[in-house]
Parts: C-alpha cells; sequence; structure tokens
C-alpha cells in the first residue's frame, strides 16, 4: 500500500509521539509498504530516511517547543496525487493535522487519525484561562475524531475517554509497537563508571519527558520521604522542567542519590537497562505507556502510578508493581522490596521480557494495515458522513 501520514511532531524531536510515528513508519516500510510522511521542517536538521516532506514553520511566540507550519512548498501535496496514495493517517489536530486532513479530501481517501495525546491535560502550557483552554482541547481532538474514517487509540483506558468526550466514529485499539531486541544486549560498564555506581547499590531509571504532566517530584519526594541510601536513580530525559526537578532533588537532599543525565539516543538505552533493577514512573497523563514496554523488553521491572496507557503496558505483580496515584507509602515499599529481594527482581525480570514479545512493531502494523485496506474500498466514509457506532 502507499499511505500519507501527516504530524506536528517528528525527529530530531525526541518523544514517546515521534517514537510511535517512526516506529510504525519503518515496520510498515519493512513489510514492503510505501509511507509518505509530512511534517515541518527543523533549522539545521537533515533527513537520513527516505520519504520525508518537510513544509516551512516558524517558532511560535508563546511556545518555543512548538512551530507553526505553513503549506508550503505545495508540491508536496503534489507528490501524493502522482503516488496515487490509498490512505491518509493524521497524527495531530494542530495545523499539520489541517494539511492532511484537507490532503485527504482532496484526493478522496480516507483519513484515519492517531489520538496520541490527552490534550485536556497539557493546559498548562497554553495561554490563558485554564477551564476555556481545557474545553478546546477537548473540542479539537473530538473534531478530528468525528471527521475521520476511523480512529486510532493506544490504549482502552484512552478509548473509554474518548467516547466520554463524544466520539462517535469507529475506535480501534493499537498499541505501537517495539522492536525488543533493540533494549537487549547492553553493556552496563560504560553508564556504571558514568554515575560512579559502588558495590551495594541498586540503580534505578527514570527515562522521559522533564515536564509538570508527568509527575516525577512525586518519585523524588518519595525518594526522599526515608532513608534509602543504596538507591540510585538516574533521570534520563529532558524538558521545560529540567531546572526545576534538579532544584527539588537539591532540597530534598537528593544530591548524592539522583542524577540528571538529560537525552539520550535510543541505541545508548540498552546500556543503561542492562544494569538497572528497576524503572520508576508516576505520569498519569499518558496514551500508552511505551517507555515501560521498552524496558520491560530489557528484562527491567516497573513501579508505576496507574493511570490511562499504563495499566495496560504493565502486568501488576508479574512484571511489575502499579499503584494508586499518591499512594507514596506503597511505592516506597515495594521501591525497596524490589531493590533488596534478588528472587522478586529476577522472577519480574523473566516475565518482562516474555510480556514485551506481545507488543512487537511488525504484529501491530499489519493490524494497521488491515484496517487500512478496509478503509481504502467502496465503504470509506465520506467527508461528510453522518456519525456510527462500531459493529
Amino acid at each position: 500500500m502507499r499511505i500519507a501520514m501527516f504530524t506536528d511532531c517528528y525527529h530530531p524531536v525526541i518523544n514517546g509521539v515521534v517514537t510511535s510515528i517512526a516506529s510504525l513508519k519503518s515496520a510498515l516500510e519493512a513489510e514492503g509498504h510505501e509511507v509518505f510522511l509530512f511534517t515541518h521542517d527543523f533549522p539545521g536538521y537533515q533527513d537520513n530516511e527516505p520519504n520525508v516532506f518537510r513544509f516551512r514553520s516558524v517558532t511560535y511566540p508563546l511556545m518555543k517547543e512548538n512551530r507553526f507550519t505553513f503549506p508550503w512548498p505545495i508540491r508536496h501535496v503534489g507528490i501524493l496525487a502522482r503516488k496515487r496514495v490509498e490512505a491518509v493517517h493524521i497524527h495531530t489536530p494542530f495545523n499539520v493535522g489541517w494539511i492532511g486532513r484537507l490532503t485527504a479530501s482532496w484526493l478522496g481517501r480516507p483519513r484515519v487519525f492517531t489520538h496520541h495525546t490527552l490534550w485536556d491535560e497539557y493546559t498548562h502550557y497554553v495561554p490563558g484561562p485554564r477551564g476555556l483552554v481545557k474545553k478546546f482541547g477537548i473540542w479539537l481532538g473530538t473534531t478530528f475524531c468525528n471527521s475521520s474514517a476511523a480512529v486510532i487509540s493506544p490504549s482502552t483506558p484512552v478509548m473509554e475517554r474518548l467516547r466520554e468526550q463524544g466520539v462517535t466514529r469507529p475506535i480501534h485499539v493499537l498499541p505501537t509497537g517495539i522492536d525488543p531486541t533493540v533494549f537487549r544486549g547492553g553493556d552496563f560498564s560504560g553508564p556504571r563508571e558514568e554515575l560512579g555506581i559502588e558495590p551495594g547499590q541498586k540503580l534505578f531509571l527514570y527515562i522521559g519527558r522533564l515536564a509538570k504532566e508527568k509527575s516525577i517530584e512525586f518519585l523524588l519526594e518519595t525518594l526522599a520521604s526515608e532513608q534509602f541510601p543504596e538507591c540510585r536513580l538516574a533521570v534520563i530525559g529532558d524538558g521545560p522542567s529540567r531546572g526545576e526537578l534538579e532544584a527539588t532533588a537539591s532540597r530534598l537532599g537528593l544530591n548524592g542519590q539522583v542524577q540528571f543525565l538529560g537525552y539520550r539516543k535510543r541505541t545508548e538505552l540498552k546500556h543503561y537497562l542492562a544494569g538497572a533493577r528497576g524503572l520508576v514512573f508516576a505520569s498519569q497523563t499518558e496514551t500508552q505507556g511505551l517507555v515501560l514496554l521498552e524496558a520491560q523488553a530489557g528484562g527491567v521491572p516497573v513501579l508505576a502510578v496507574r493511570g490511562p496507557g499504563v495499566t495496560e503496558a504493565v502486568s501488576d505483580a508479574q512484571t511489575g508493581r502499579l499503584f494508586q496515584p499518591g499512594d507514596r507509602t506503597g511505592f516506597l515499599a515495594a521501591w525497596r522490596e524490589l531493590a533488596h529481594d534478588d528472587g522478586m527482581f529476577e522472577r519480574m525480570s523473566r516475565n518482562a521480557r516474555a510480556w514485551a514479545e506481545d507488543f512487537s512493531a511488525q504484529a501491530m502494523a499489519r493490524k494497521m494495515c488491515d484496517l487500512y485496506r478496509s478503509l481504502a474500498g467502496p465503504a470509506a466514509v465520506p467527508e461528510r458522513a453522518s456519525a456510527v457506532e462500531p459493529a
């Protein structure tokens, strides 16, 4: 098949949405399909993969991490007509998404929309009254969903939330696939020296964006709530809250236990996972806990707070432990147990590796392609079709 994808977020940006899109594109191409990806340009960045087309863009004045995209050069859109694209997959409700929406209508092709982000949980990034911005986020996501032939939800809790918010189009739960081999076979000698891990110390990881919605303060406050000197926490990632989090760690007396490493390449993560006792995670705004699956693929158990996208990524008591929001006592007790109980770690590590195998990228790509094919036939939903419930 020939598939067009539209996204506001792609390389060189590092986050879960980019990982999800890149994984799907790569897996579809490995199956012999052609994927044409459209996104905004990025100053100084050159793509090293085929069929990535970039529109001109400028930085948002009040949101420096984001860019506003213009449909230029317009010849990019003409490529899709010449290539006779069969399906259009939109990964954003913002301006590149609107370019994709108009392009799909012009070509008469069905639109698939993946709801990657719970936009109403990110209102603190947008200036304006919080309640009004939240309503706009819900309206925007719902509008895009209800104007699409099909909606992709990365998890069942997110699907249920979309229904509550008024989405009436067919919703298909298809999590992002991973390649488990990417996160195995690491060499911990480099990270051990970098971090200064001493005999008897146990390394735990947080991997992800450093931002308010990730609730990293919960992890720091939990670690500081009791004496736990044998625990070391390496924070891999970056984001707008890094400075504030470093200050919080210092205030809590965790300078000797917590290290902020910044971004690491995906190819380097396996070396940190190779020596990690566990991954800790407290975000309640995930659509899919992709980093949780990646850690488990490397044999690393997960301690996490329950939330959308998390509960389906971790098998509680088998590949890790899940806790109610705010349960600092239970979280710390499990953290200590995993650090000290070798039998618990070995059992959960084996289970985690096996669990991650069920989320292979190729299996998910085949399911996605089956959906594309089902929509590309005569029954594809027209532009102004009435809403129907899935069969």
